[in-house]
């Protein structure tokens, strides 16, 4: 029994590790990695591990959504650093609107690093009217 994907199922063909890793330019040890901490899915099928386009497109979407996440942390500290450093009330106050401003964004896209299905139409129901 062979495997065939049709022009649809694209995302879903199997692809070993070492082909996801050519195909996406990344390390093989990385995907290894990412497999083995749950942030990629990985499948075993006899003594080779596979997994998906998809997969680790949404695998390198949740890491760009993570790193944002970081780097709005980094932005946060540098405006209560610098709220704490002025003496002026107005610039304190500035600094401060901004580190909330920025401890807000991390907080979105950690939860968007949570999401982990596609949001669009179709995984709406449909009697929901969201769609």
């Amino acid at each position: 029994m062979s495997f065939e994907s049709g022009p649809d199922d694209s995302d879903r063909e199997r692809l070993t590790l070492k082909q996801a890793a050519e195909r996406f330019g990344l390390p093989i040890a990385t995907l290894r990695e990412e497999g083995a901490r749950g942030r990629l899915t990985v499948y075993r099928i006899g003594k080779w591990f596979y997994t998906t386009p998809a997969d680790v497109d949404h695998m390198v979407r949740r890491r760009r959504i993570e790193f944002m996440a970081q780097v709005c942390r980094r932005h946060a500290a540098a405006c209560d650093r610098k709220a704490q450093r002025t003496d002026d009330p107005v610039a304190r106050e500035l600094w401060k609107e901004r580190e909330k401003c920025w401890a807000n964004m991390e907080e979105s896209y950690t939860l968007s690093a949570q999401i982990s299905f596609p949001l669009n139409a179709e995984s709406f129901h449909p009697r929901l009217g969201l769609g």
